[in-house]
């Protein structure tokens, strides 16, 4: 490629990245003082000064409540908590940020979020198979705007850090090193309900130095936890994810919200009660997994658009699955589109296009469903997701049908 497209690509890059992080910035700063109810990073921050200060109760929600009033007092003013429901050792990560203050860390990490995300489309640039240059800058246009991940960018979530962990485990495992792919990969524990997919398809696939990664990967980060919190630490820490699954309201977690088969039923049956639809679920996500598992049961060549859909189909599989997938968490769809664009030119014409607009149409979803959202106060947001996840599973249907495609 000529230099010249290359330093068109990383101006446009930079300032693009530049202005996302002064307006996010400043959006970012007015919601922490003024309406924080959507900012994630609160119950990060607070996590990391309960686990320097009384780790052993770091999953105590009144503890919780308490030192998140004191670190966020219009929290306390406006009756609202945001509760930490992720393992220890992910309290850990924003230790570092304790002594900057709440508004300055939020500013550092967003940076650092900033540079998952230029990471993720420095990869994403190389990874994409295009003889136009267009076609990579505007995919890469796509991914600086794409909604979910402006959304975690602006909440402080761990999103985009867990996106780049995905297209880290592909790339390690398409050059060979699938002891670091396993290790990456159990990264995922930071949001413990995705990590049982991928978990399973490793094992199956049975790829020893992957497994063997993986594995010890998790066993080094559960180690870490509990040399945090203690043996009643990790106890809680199970009960208050169990609780969260649940629906408790303690956690606040929105189980109309999510952008899962989940929360479709729960929407067609008319019911908040998960027990209401929980064997229609069940059956649905049956469904799901045993097609998914048996694809992984095969070994394609790295190469080849059956390892490249492999993967995607596993993404797909997964946000579907999981019984909280938050709006942010749709970051990884970005993912699952480098890894189709690695290989659009190896496909039939036919399939190339379904593909291309199946992407588009994604974007376009995930946009329109957001602005309809904000201008009605969520009054759109069932039909949204009901529409987001019957187009996630109807992509899973096609990448399902055509991952034994060959050129």
């Amino acid at each position: 490629m000529p230099t010249i497209y290359r330093v068109f690509i990383g101006l446009i890059i930079a300032a693009c990245c530049v202005t996302f992080i002064s307006l996010l910035a400043n959006a970012g700063i007015y919601l922490l003082t003024c309406a924080p109810k959507a900012m994630d990073f609160i119950a990060f921050f607070t996590s990391a000064q309960l686990l320097m200060h009384s780790p052993t109760i770091l999953y105590n929600l009144h503890s919780q409540q308490l030192m998140q009033q004191s670190i966020a007092p219009i929290t306390k003013q406006m009756s609202l908590f945001i509760a930490f429901v992720n393992p220890p050792f992910v309290a850990l990560l924003f230790v570092p940020l304790l002594k900057l203050g709440l508004l300055n860390a939020y500013l550092v990490w967003l940076i650092i979020n900033a540079l998952f995300l230029v990471i993720i489309c420095f990869l994403g640039y190389r990874q994409i198979n295009s003889s136009k240059p267009y076609v990579k800058i505007l995919s890469i246009i796509c991914i600086l705007t794409f909604i979910p991940i402006l959304t975690s960018l602006l909440i402080g979530q761990l999103s985009i850090l867990l996106s780049l962990v995905l297209l880290l485990t592909w790339i390690f495992l398409k050059k060979g090193w699938n002891f670091r792919s396993g290790l990456m990969i159990s990264l995922l524990l930071i949001k413990p309900q995705f990590l049982l997919f991928p978990f399973l398809a490793v094992i199956i696939q049975r790829r020893n130095k992957l497994t063997y990664g993986l594995i010890i990967g998790i066993i080094v980060l559960v180690i870490i936890s509990y040399l945090l919190v203690g043996t009643n630490g990790i106890t809680n820490y199970l009960y208050a994810l169990n609780s969260a699954s649940h629906g408790d309201t303690r956690y606040d977690v929105d189980l109309m919200a999510q952008h899962s088969i989940q929360t479709l039923l729960l929407i067609l049956f008319h019911t908040r009660s998960i027990a209401t639809i929980q064997l229609p679920w069940l059956l649905i996500i049956f469904g799901i997994t045993l097609p998914t598992l048996f694809v992984w049961t095969k070994k394609f060549p790295t190469t080849s658009p059956q390892f490249s859909f492999q993967w995607a189909l596993l993404i797909f599989a997964t946000l579907l699955s999981s019984p909280h997938t938050h709006f942010h968490d749709l970051s990884f769809l970005i993912i699952a589109a480098i890894m189709i664009l690695s290989v659009i030119p190896k496909l039939k014409a036919k399939l190339h296009t379904k593909l291309i607009i199946l992407l588009i149409l994604g974007y376009l979803i995930a946009l329109i469903g957001y602005l309809f959202d904000v201008q009605t106060h969520s009054q759109t947001l069932s039909i949204w997701i009901v529409v987001n996840v019957t187009y996630i599973f109807i992509f899973w249907l096609i990448l399902l049908k055509n991952v034994k495609v060959k050129r």
